[in-house]
């Protein structure tokens, strides 16, 4: 599988390219979510392409057995030191999504931030969703964040630049590409960091390029059916009031169940 490697590599970069996330927040919608259509508490997460692992150790501060997957190794040894910090410890597989072994099941697995669009042909998808599977209790239910399918018409629900700052620095972030002439919803994206230190030493800069895909909606059903799932709720944004049709989704957010 082809990702954006030196910029997963680049753990810390990352992490505070998307720190304006309000992680908390999205870890209790996809707790509550699971609580509300199972009738009880999940009391285990599996965080796939985890990178930073936020969500997984947010759902360990809330009390869950977890378990973060990535392929990147230094995403393994970052997270487990911000763990560390909030005084929690994290177990982390450094495996591929799409051909791994969980150690034990889980109620609840999820992957966050779009990954799961560097599944770029039918067999990685279905390989990732069979594994996902394999890992999942009975009754378990799997959430993913997918890009808005209406992107492939051109209309952009995410931003391609933007700032993020620290104490250290300010870091500018270029994820570019042009999903309306993708191709079986395959587009080429083009990354760049740009970290800037207060203190006037050079600045850090990465570039990367990798191809990403889109789901349609009657790919997902059909990719999920033929793995074993069937789809149980969908989200145009983290609030059940806001459906994937409403102006106001930015994102695909999906819940699938085994069937």
């Amino acid at each position: 599988m082809t990702t954006h490697t030196s910029v997963y590599q680049a753990a810390a970069l990352y992490d505070l390219a998307f720190s304006y996330r309000d992680i908390a927040a999205e870890a209790r919608f996809v707790r509550e979510l699971y609580r509300r259509r199972r009738g009880r508490a999940a009391q285990s997460f599996l965080e796939v392409a985890a990178g930073p692992a936020r969500h997984a150790i947010d759902m360990r501060a809330a009390g869950l057995a977890v378990l973060a997957l990535d392929l990147a190794p230094e995403m393994a040894t970052y997270a487990v030191e911000k763990a560390k910090a909030r005084g929690l410890t994290l177990d982390y597989l450094v495996a591929d999504m799409t051909t791994f072994e969980a150690p034990r099941t889980f109620d609840l697995a999820a992957c966050m931030l779009c990954s799961t669009s560097y599944l770029l042909t039918p067999e990685a998808v279905l390989a990732h969703l069979r594994s996902i599977r394999a890992a999942l209790a009975p009754d378990g239910m799997y959430f993913l964040e997918l890009t808005h399918p209406s992107e492939l018409a051109g209309e952009r629900k995410s931003q391609s630049s933007w700032k993020m700052s620290d104490a250290g620095g300010e870091l500018s972030i270029t994820w570019g590409g042009d999903l309306a002439k993708s191709i079986n919803g395959v587009w080429h994206a083009d990354v760049e960091l740009r970290y800037s230190p207060l203190d006037g030493s050079p600045p850090v800069q990465l570039h990367d390029a990798a191809d990403q895909r889109v789901f349609t909606q009657l790919e997902l059903a059909r990719f999920a059916e033929q793995s074993g799932f069937a789809i149980e709720a969908s989200f145009g944004a983290f609030d059940e009031q806001i459906k994937v049709e409403d102006s106001r989704a930015h994102r695909w957010l999906v819940a699938l169940r085994r069937a």
